[in-house]
């Protein structure tokens, strides 16, 4: 029996996303000579042929990176049963390498949300930023092939979660 345990859907993230772009923009411009940081981490499991068939999370990936100003960092984690693309930290001028990689991901596999956020606050902890981000685009779900692996990746990602509230890390 395989366990399930939601995280959010992937119709919660995109509409936050389209909501909060006015505050989001507003608080980008506030000031460019400050570091700061992002990544984001893209649920790259099977279940998103059927979720996200038009690739509309990669499409949003490319539309927000390419809106940030240039005092920002960025970075890409995909990952299915394991982290399949960890790319970044790069500054505007390496862009293009994200989009590169985000392109290049094929939807297989279980989901393991916790081996990619975690990646994601590695990649974090690799950069000086005074402002530090995850943006998550899953359907929602962590899955494994049993209920150990299940239950091995929540609780990974409850530590990421944890380590991310420590450090100030918004996700």
């Amino acid at each position: 029996m395989k366990r399930v345990i939601r995280l959010g859907g992937m119709v919660v993230v995109m509409l936050s996303l389209m909501l909060c772009q006015p505050v989001f923009a507003a608080e980008l411009q506030k000031d460019f000579s400050v570091q700061k940081a992002v990544v984001f981490t893209l649920d790259a499991s099977n279940s998103m042929n059927g979720n996200d068939r038009n690739r509309l999370a990669i499409d949003s990936i490319a539309q927000l990176i390419y809106s940030l100003p240039s005092n920002y960092s960025v970075g890409l984690v995909a990952y299915n049963t394991d982290v399949v693309a960890a790319s970044g930290m790069v500054g505007s001028d390496g862009r293009d390498s994200i989009m590169e990689a985000a392109n290049a991901i094929r939807y297989t596999g279980y989901t393991n949300a916790g081996a990619g956020l975690t990646r994601a606050m590695e990649l974090l902890d690799s950069i000086e930023a005074s402002q530090k981000t995850v943006v998550m685009l899953s359907d929602g779900e962590i899955v494994m092939q049993n209920d150990a692996a299940t239950a091995a990746s929540s609780s990974q990602f409850q530590n990421a979660v944890s380590a991310a509230k420590e450090s100030g890390t918004v996700i």
